[in-house]
């Protein structure tokens, strides 16, 4: 199974359908990808995948502030992953993860880390896990396939059309 979803991170179209795949594994809600900004202050969701019957929520998780997400931080770089089983034990009403993920109807949630240049760039993600739990490690190769393979000729795709732009203006 993990050796198909690799082999399906040659391109960036086959984005969505890892995920898709993924969701189906842990049998969750939704499946997605998290990227920091540029210059590290702001997390934004750039691919997603939801259950039927889901919202989608990556046009409502954009520009999401670092601070106060430390923990995650911690875990990605302690643990290589993060993983909450229960939201309403593990965190409190007033803490910024609490606050972020409630309104979305996530109870637990299963991420893994892209280390890039030794630094984390940005995680895959599940929301509200129902089965295969215990297979985090799955979760950590296929983010690092992910990003090695696609989002990074992506990023460098934006950027060179970024500059051509800038270019064309002249």
């Amino acid at each position: 199974y993990l050796r198909d979803l690799l082999d399906r991170t040659k391109d960036e179209k086959s984005v969505d359908l890892v995920l898709e795949d993924i969701g189906r594994h842990y049998d969750a809600d939704r499946a997605y990808l998290f990227e920091l900004d540029s210059i590290g202050s702001c997390w934004n969701n750039t691919y997603e995948w939801c259950r039927e019957g889901v919202n989608p929520e990556k046009d409502n998780l954009q520009n999401i502030p670092v601070e106060g997400l430390e923990c995650w931080f911690e875990a990605f770089e302690n643990e290589g992953e993060f993983f909450i089983s229960s939201l309403s034990e593990d965190y409190t009403p007033d803490s910024r993860t609490y606050q972020i993920l409630e309104p979305q109807g996530i109870e637990s949630l299963m991420a893994a880390p892209f280390i890039v240049g030794g630094k984390i760039a940005g995680f895959l993600g599940v929301d509200n896990p129902r089965r295969n739990t215990d297979e985090l490690l799955m979760l950590q190769v296929v983010a690092s396939s992910l990003y090695g393979e696609v989002l990074t000729r992506h990023q460098m795709d934006t950027r060179l059309q970024e500059r051509m732009h800038i270019i064309q203006s002249m």
